[in-house]
């Protein structure tokens, strides 16, 4: 069992590891999608507006610990026979030091994402421009187009705009047309950030609808874990 409790702490903390540098991505001024609250940040002692995000740099440089005890675990456990062994003793340092990091770790990540305060127009200019290729393709193979054919389509037209500094949403429907005659009156709404999302319809997609029915699946996963968890006296 102290292999296993040491494997789900590390993979864990490297879930965690992933989403802190994500948020480190993110909160940064090269994409500004969100903001860190003050409480979670410390100030720059050399530049008044930086926000260092120190607890998500602790987080991530957390994850190692633990997956350095699994492997130092592992490495105990492979050179010895059937039965205890006084070698099994090392099974102290990795377990406290695993507990005492995720239990850290996750109120730390919980907090940030509690306070993060999201940049709508960041994240309405970034998903702007030529982003929707794909969904472009998709649309002519919904029309009965060979994919292979859509790509080839969409390329050149990506090409165009590209050498014209336009995007998508700056084509009339004529312009639509005069690319290929299956792009009917509804692609002028199709070519947009929401209408990509909303058009994923598969269990979990990005549509909104599934979404929640994954947020709803891993509620009631949790509230059945908690359900299991021994009463404190």
């Amino acid at each position: 069992f102290v292999s296993s409790f040491l494997h789900t702490c590390a993979l864990l903390m490297v879930h965690l590891s992933r989403v802190a540098e994500d948020l480190v991505l993110f909160t940064g001024e090269e994409f500004a999608f969100f903001e860190l609250a003050d409480g979670v940040t410390t100030g720059s002692s050399l530049m008044p507006q930086k926000k260092n995000p120190d607890a998500l740099e602790l987080v991530r440089g957390k994850a190692g610990r633990t997956i350095g005890g699994l492997a130092g675990w592992l490495a105990t456990m492979k050179g010895l026979p059937s039965g205890y062994n006084k070698d099994l003793q090392q099974d102290k340092e990795a377990v406290f030091d695993a507990e005492d990091t995720v239990s850290a770790s996750l109120p730390a990540v919980t907090a940030v994402v509690h306070n993060l305060v999201l940049s709508r127009k960041q994240t309405d200019s970034a998903a702007s421009g030529l982003l929707l290729a794909t969904d472009v393709a998709d649309y002519l193979v919904s029309r009965g187009m060979p994919f292979r054919d859509a790509h080839s389509v969409v390329g050149r037209l990506v090409r165009q705009l590209l050498g014209e500094g336009r995007d998508f949403e700056s084509l009339s429907l004529e312009e639509w047309r005069a690319v290929n005659t299956l792009f009917g009156d509804d692609i002028l709404k199709r070519v947009t950030a929401r209408a990509a999302v909303k058009a994923r319809l598969t269990p979990q997609s990005t549509n909104p609808e599934a979404v929640g029915a994954m947020l709803e699946e891993c509620q009631e996963w949790l509230a059945l874990a908690r359900s299991r968890l021994p009463v404190e006296a």
